[in-house]
């Protein structure tokens, strides 16, 4: 009685360790033996118990026993799952309901008798519901006969579908000798002047120089530049990070952001970080909180501080967009201001003398 009313048994049955609960009625006596698997609540991969109870008609227990230790004492939980899970089957009405043999078919279900064979294209596999739709599709097609149209309709569609179409014209319409006219190529804009090759292009190998001297000399004999390339490298590498030409100008270049750098570190065994951030063509990987910030509101704050208090103090006041500055006479050096009017950046100039 103890374990029936313990929490572990009812614990047992809600999580559904108590499984199928079977009975039998031996024939000299008139007592109901219930048995059922119960699985260990802390040892689930084990093999079940296997608790029985034997009952009298009224639902007195007269003995029961179970394979576990406490259930060699006759009491335990595992015996108190299985009555209450008997006393659930008799609350809910389950033990009243006939089995499923007890029901003649019920496990069958009704078949069609008196099946006429046919041809799989006479067979209706839609079923009644459709029929409608199946007489519907068995109506003869209507094929309506194309009629010609003149060359003149034909031409005034064409120009009437072309002006319908301005400024978006469809490509299609190119394909016609009315109206291919429209879609004559614009000619391309040959630059007046090319951009100078980078230094990176430049490259030789150092063999048959004996010294950083003789290869210095040889360099600055290949890298020259006048002024008409300084200036037009400046126009087209305004955009800055936005624009190719600045990463292939700027490689190989000593710039402002790596001079401090480039003092600071041995000349007989250089920083190899260095020597890449310095001849690397591409944009940077670093994207940091702070520097995208700064690239999208770099013209908010370009246009704040034009408009804001520095516009009271100066007169006839211009903010340009400046390009990557090479100075001539020492061309691996770049993005350094030489002689300038007003220079506002993110790079402190360093002046050359």
């Amino acid at each position: 009685m103890k374990n029936y009313e313990a929490l572990d048994s009812d614990k047992l049955l809600e999580s559904g360790w108590v499984q199928t609960v079977r009975h039998m009625i031996p024939d000299d006596t008139t007592l109901t033996v219930l048995r059922a698997d119960v699985t260990p609540s802390f040892r689930v991969n084990e093999p079940p118990h296997h608790p029985w109870a034997a009952v009298t008609q009224r639902g007195d227990v007269v003995a029961t026993h179970c394979d576990c230790k406490a259930g060699l004492g006759e009491s335990c939980s595992h015996i108190g799952g299985l009555l209450y899970k008997v006393e659930m089957i008799v609350r809910v009405g389950g033990a009243r309901d006939p089995a499923c043999t007890d029901v003649l078919c019920t496990w069958n279900e009704a078949s069609m008798k008196g099946v006429q064979p046919a041809r799989v294209a006479d067979i209706n596999f839609d079923g009644d519901k459709p029929k409608e739709k199946v007489v519907a599709n068995n109506a003869p097609a209507r094929r309506a006969d194309p009629q010609p149209v003149s060359s003149d309709g034909f031409e005034d569609f064409l120009v009437s579908l072309l002006a319908a179409s301005n400024p978006v014209m469809p490509v299609g319409l190119s394909l016609f000798s009315s109206t291919s006219s429209n879609f004559a190529p614009k000619k391309a804009v040959v630059p007046s002047q090319k951009v100078p090759p980078g230094l990176r292009s430049l490259y030789r190998g150092v063999e048959g120089f004996n010294s950083l001297d003789e290869v210095y000399s040889a360099a600055t004999q290949t890298m020259k530049l006048d002024h008409k390339d300084v200036e037009h490298i400046g126009n087209v590498t305004k955009l800055q990070s936005k624009s190719l030409v600045w990463y292939e100008q700027r490689a190989g270049r000593i710039s402002s952001s790596v001079s401090h750098s480039v003092l600071r570190t041995s000349t007989t065994k250089p920083s190899q970080y260095l020597i890449k951030s310095i001849c690397c063509d591409r944009p940077s990987n670093l994207k940091t909180t702070a520097i995208m910030w700064g690239n999208e509101h770099e013209q908010v704050a370009r246009q704040q501080y034009a408009e804001g208090a520095i516009s009271s103090v100066h007169s006839d006041l211009k903010v340009n967009n400046c390009g990557l500055l090479i100075k001539r006479e020492q061309p691996f050096l770049a993005g350094m201001l030489v002689s300038w009017d007003g220079h506002v950046g993110d790079k402190v100039p360093i002046k050359i003398s």
